[in-house]
């Protein structure tokens, strides 16, 4: 009987040692931490110059005696404005690894990112050409700086080109910070691309 005991002791505790080892071995499998791919997509963005130009004209309202124009009020200046272009961060996402080392990273369409930015030290000194006791006030120079920003943003908008680069940097960049995280931790990683849906949530585990 003891013989008997001494195996069944032995055969249990071999079995326990078995799942002891495996649950090492689990553990010591660290997973991926994708923690900061939405601080790589915002960094991925693109500065993008364009050269602008304000301009103000108003026709004159009339004539005094015969000296000129009354009323008529123009103004022309050139400023570079900066767009930006990229990627809704709030739209990136990426999976874990599956079983063949693929990581699924899905991203938007480039977009551009808030409104254009002057670069102050491009402005021209605005030239002004005025009739008879005028002078442009304050609103009418900010309504024509505006007006020249928005054309400035439909003409960033049809710029293929530039979005073209400004996807480019955003997957080379996602695609290598993926990759490093597998080398961290001993594996290599490849990228496979998915398109993100406008209102649908992506299918895939989703890091916040």
């Amino acid at each position: 009987m003891r013989l008997i005991d001494r195996g069944i002791c032995l055969a249990l505790s071999g079995t326990v040692a078995l799942f002891t080892l495996s649950g090492c071995t689990a553990e010591a499998e660290a997973e991926p931490d994708f923690s900061g791919i939405k601080d790589v997509a915002e960094l991925a963005s693109l500065e993008c110059y364009y050269h602008n130009v304000v301009k103000y004209h108003k026709d004159a309202d009339g004539f005094l005696f015969g000296l000129g124009n009354i009323g008529e009020k123009n103004m022309w200046f050139e400023y570079d404005g900066i767009v930006r272009m990229g990627l809704d961060i709030s739209k990136v996402s990426i999976s874990q690894p599956d079983n063949n080392g693929v990581v699924t990273i899905t991203i938007p369409e480039v977009e551009i990112l808030g409104h254009p930015d002057i670069d102050t030290a491009s402005m021209t000194d605005p030239i002004e050409a005025n009739g008879l006791f005028t002078s442009l006030s304050a609103s009418e120079k900010s309504d024509a700086l505006a007006e020249a920003q928005k054309n400035l943003l439909e003409q960033a908008s049809t710029d293929d080109r530039s979005k073209a680069q400004a996807m480019e940097r955003a997957r080379s960049l996602l695609e290598q910070y993926a990759k490093n995280i597998g080398e961290a931790l001993g594996q290599t990683y490849t990228v496979k691309w998915a398109q993100a849906e406008n209102a649908a949530q992506p299918t895939e585990q989703v890091v916040e």
